[in-house]
């Protein structure tokens, strides 16, 4: 198999593997706003490819009561570093035995080391910005995976 195409179904198993169940429950009544094709296809690719949306991150700096000043200087690390994480997770899954993009028994781990690598670069993030709460950082990032679902789910919504 193809690591082309492993990428691609990584993508779809990072949404499913994220520990975030989508209920009714769970997708708000704003999904309830309707969206045109090109913006669903955009909306889309946006939360399948990019780890850390801007609007998401800006919403949970907020939450979280990281100092606004310090926003502009993380989201523009993690968005140099959301191009970055294809490479970093094929070097950590190039030192694993079996390498799970490889193996196709092993792809089962994807989700978790992806999420490993995801709260690693989020973290380092963080902490070169001055973020000294580590703490938060695992929810800071749950809560921006529970967004991503969300508009994910809302980027499906039919019309």
């Amino acid at each position: 198999m193809k690591w082309s195409y492993v990428k691609g179904r990584v993508a779809m198993m990072f949404l499913a593997g994220v520990g975030v169940v989508l209920t009714p429950a769970s997708v708000s009544a704003e999904t309830d706003l309707m969206l045109t094709n090109e913006e669903r296809a955009r909306c889309e690719k946006t939360m399948l490819l990019f780890n850390f949306p801007k609007e998401i991150v800006l919403e949970t700096l907020k939450k979280y009561q990281v100092p606004e000043e310090k926003w502009p200087d993380i989201v523009k690390a993690l968005e140099v570093k959301d191009k970055e994480i294809f490479k970093i997770l094929e070097k950590k899954a190039a030192t694993m035995n079996p390498n799970p993009l490889k193996d196709p028994g092993e792809h089962q781990n994807i989700p978790k080391l992806i999420r490993a690598v995801v709260l690693e670069t989020f973290t380092n993030v963080l902490k070169e910005n001055g973020v000294e709460d580590t703490t938060q950082f695992q929810a800071m990032l749950d809560d921006i995976q529970q967004e991503r679902v969300k508009k994910f789910a809302k980027c499906l919504k039919k019309d």
